[in-house]
């Protein structure tokens, strides 16, 4: 049996068995927990506790998508009359899935469990720099019962991704990672205008802080949201705008240099880890470039440590330069002052992404005004720019992503809706015959 004929036979599966299926992926997931975290922080370098919380949120994929499908797609009837008019969702057909490599597991399982349980069959490429966990998560659908069929491994590079891009035969194409790369897919899906393309691009997100009472804790949330997983998140805060605060950027600083730095399987288990390869510290470490030239001063210079990719995380201050729109995809973040929260709402919107964006203030007042202007699609107050949750849609704005945000929403990109007008016998509208009439 091949995938196109798989997927016709899984879509004729009831809903409630595939959500038995995957139920049992969510306990088998569980089972291998250590395993499946190991693995991960293998080839990314994370630490253990952020790869056990990323193989978590592969198991809670599985009920938070049944209950989001149940919610976002439901067969919808209603008497009409002309008849019964109901709308029921079909699945695409076959769709591919290109992961990213700073959530291997996480992130493309986040559109694996929705397009089955849609009755969509799988093609999977995960990155070339992570192919062990991509082979490890395809196999435990298998173990669980998802047919072989129906979910397949592809392993390489662009071209692999590419070549499935182009294929016609493909109905939809999931891809988490980079502006640049999203374009490449656009252009290589040209010829196939009918094919759901759905892109997550990254951004370079702000993070206001204000008036607060609580520095210490505003301080921690700006950690968090600039260094977590070496701030290779697309939702990691890159620019820390910051209105008439000097206490808060005096223990930032002091805070900064102090973040443990280590391998995943040290005894005592790091913040951050290194690299999982050279050419993205290298890549960093030419954005920092950038920022100097453009007219940053330099707080904490970022610096290369022995013993594996890493880098230790590096502040730039970019007050009264033009700044710098691009995703700095590391452990580095520009700190801006500015007078106000409307200068600083000016400029956390002055930029092509729109991904996320969160204000740190004791005033509902400010966040009223920062809620209703700022530009982006994940906006959270007192809250880390990471801040996301599978039971809400996950996406952005701008050149972000293209208006198909995923976790609660990814049923809707993953299936057709379908419009049907029934009824029992031949009818037309009442009177639209009339001047048929003798």
């Amino acid at each position: 049996m091949n995938i196109h004929a798989a997927q016709k036979a899984w879509s004729r599966v009831p809903f409630e068995k595939k959500a038995e299926i995957l139920n049992r992926f969510h306990r088998i997931i569980q089972e291998e927990r250590e395993k499946f975290a190991k693995i991960i922080s293998e080839e990314t370098g994370k630490p253990l506790w952020e790869s056990r919380g990323e193989v978590d949120g592969v198991s809670g994929k599985v009920a938070a998508s049944i209950s989001a499908y149940l919610e976002r797609c439901p067969v919808r009837k209603k008497e009409v009359t002309m008849g019964l008019a109901e709308t029921t969702h079909r699945p695409l057909g076959v769709v591919a899935v290109l992961g990213p490599y700073n959530f291997p597991a996480h992130l493309p399982n986040g559109q694996i469990v929705p397009a089955l349980l849609a009755g969509n069959a799988v093609i999977f490429k995960p990155s070339e720099e992570t192919p062990k966990t991509g082979q490890f998560l395809v196999d435990q659908f298998i173990k669980a019962g998802i047919p072989k069929e129906l979910i397949q491994l592809v392993q390489g590079g662009p071209e692999a991704g590419e070549k499935l891009v182009k294929d016609p035969s493909i109905q939809g194409v999931f891809f988490t990672g980079s502006v640049n790369s999203g374009k490449k897919i656009l252009k290589a899906a040209a010829e196939t205008p009918e094919k759901v393309i759905a892109l997550e691009m990254g951004g370079n997100n702000p993070l206001v802080i204000s008036d607060v009472e609580d520095v210490e804790r505003a301080v921690q949330i700006a950690l968090v949201s600039s260094f977590i997983t070496t701030g290779q998140r697309c939702s990691c805060a890159r620019r820390l705008i910051v209105i008439n605060n000097p206490l808060f950027i005096e223990k930032f600083l002091k805070a900064v240099p102090q973040l443990p730095i280590g391998r995943f399987d040290e005894k005592k288990e790091p913040f951050m880890g290194p690299f999982a390869k050279e050419h993205h510290r290298e890549r960093v470490l030419k954005g920092y470039q950038e920022l100097l030239r453009v007219g940053g001063k330099v707080l904490i210079e970022p610096q290369k440590k022995e013993g594996g990719f890493f880098l230790t995380p590096g502040v730039v201050d970019m007050t009264g330069t033009k700044g710098y729109d691009d995703e700095i995809f590391g452990p580095l973040v520009q700190l801006y002052r500015v007078a106000n929260l409307e200068e600083a709402i000016a400029l956390a919107n002055n930029t092509q992404y729109g991904l996320t964006a969160s204000l740190i203030s004791d005033s509902k007042q400010e966040w009223d005004q920062f809620f209703n202007s700022i530009e982006a699609g994940i906006i959270n107050w007192n809250t880390p720019t990471t801040g996301a949750l599978a039971i809400q849609p996950f996406g952005g704005l701008k050149r972000s992503g293209n208006g198909r945000p995923g976790a609660y929403y990814m049923g809707d990109a993953l299936s057709s809706p379908i419009s049907s007008l029934i009824s029992l016998y031949p009818r037309l509208p009442d009177g639209i015959l009339d001047h048929l009439k003798e």
